[in-house]
Order: structure tokens, then C-alpha cells, then sequence
């Protein structure tokens, strides 16, 4: 599956004219629109950011 057309977060940067493409849930490949790959499912992101799901594991006060 391939994200692009929005702001890509590589975990530093937020980039631009860029492209996300995954495989099996995981990232195979990052690269500037330009060498956009063929074929594959496409998502139009539409100005919208691609970032990780971070999630908070933390726990306070869990021990009384």
C-alpha cells in the first residue's frame, strides 16, 4: 500500500512530496514523489499527515 499527496513524519522530519509504501504492515520504502513506485494500492492523503501511532504504556499509581 503506497500513502502520498499529504506530509510524511519519518520519526524526525516532516516531509514533503514524499511517499510511503508498506508491506505486511511494516515500511518497505520512502522516497520523494518522483520515484513513485507502479502498481499497488494507493492512498490519497490529501494534505493530511502520515505519522506513527505512538502509545503510551505508562501507568501511574497502578500499585495503589
Amino acid at each position: 500500500m503506497i500513502f502520498h499527496n499529504g506530509l510524511i513524519f519519518d520519526g524526525t522530519r516532516l516531509l514533503a512530496d514524499h511517499f510511503a509504501a508498506f508491506e505486511g504492515g511494516q515500511l518497505a520504502g520512502l522516497g520523494p514523489v518522483a520515484e513513485l513506485p507502479e502498481g499497488g494500492d494507493r492512498v490519497d492523503l490529501a494534505g493530511d499527515i502520515l505519522s506513527p501511532g505512538y502509545v503510551d504504556l505508562q501507568v501511574n499509581g497502578g500499585g495503589g
